[in-house]
Order: C-alpha cells, then structure tokens, then sequence
C-alpha cells in the first residue's frame, strides 16, 4: 500500500514512477486494519476523483466513537490501484524483479 501510495504522490508532482512488483498478478491477500481521519486525509490529496476514495471508504466498516473505518487491505489496494491507472506517468511491471541497477 505504501509503494503506490508513494507513487501517486510522486507522480502527483510530475515525476515518472515505475512500480516493480515480484509477482505476476495481485493476490486476494492481507488483513484488516484502521484507517484513522488523518490517514483518509492524506489519501484525499492523492485520489484524483475524491468520489474513487468515497468508493474506497464505503467498503469499510465505521468504528463508533473513533473516526476510523475497518479496512480490508485488498480493498484498499483496489482503490489505490484504480488511480495509479489514472496516472499516465505511473507504470507497472508485473512478474518482474531487480536484481541490479548502476548508479549514473
């Protein structure tokens, strides 16, 4: 979640990203996890489409009395996938892996 959410941000600022990922597709994997006010904040400044991150939110589960929604975190994924693909200077390569790189 991190890495795309980091490329969005980059991207957001005019820089190409591309994101390298191991396996050839997306697993259905992961946990449940807190998405806390401050955390929906910082990804309303990367969504584009502020309705793509409602769409997002609506799949969680509000916890009362603490600002903070249950997430699935392929779920979350989904939707920080859905606007990398929004992004012409975002590309993903699946399957793939670095095994070195030169400095230049």
């Amino acid at each position: 979640l991190a890495g795309l959410a980091c490329s969005l941000g980059i991207a957001k600022i005019g820089f190409h990203v591309d994101i390298i990922e191991s396996r050839a597709t997306w697993l259905q994997k992961g946990s449940a996890f807190g998405l806390a006010a401050n955390a929906r904040k910082a990804l309303k400044e990367l969504f584009h489409d502020p309705g793509s991150m409602d769409k997002m939110i609506s799949k969680g589960i509000l916890v009362q009395g603490m600002d903070s929604y249950l997430m699935v975190w392929g779920n979350v994924r989904d939707g920080l996938l859905e606007e990398v693909a929004k992004c012409p200077n975002i590309s993903i390569h699946m399957g793939k892996t670095i095994s070195s790189f030169d400095d230049v």
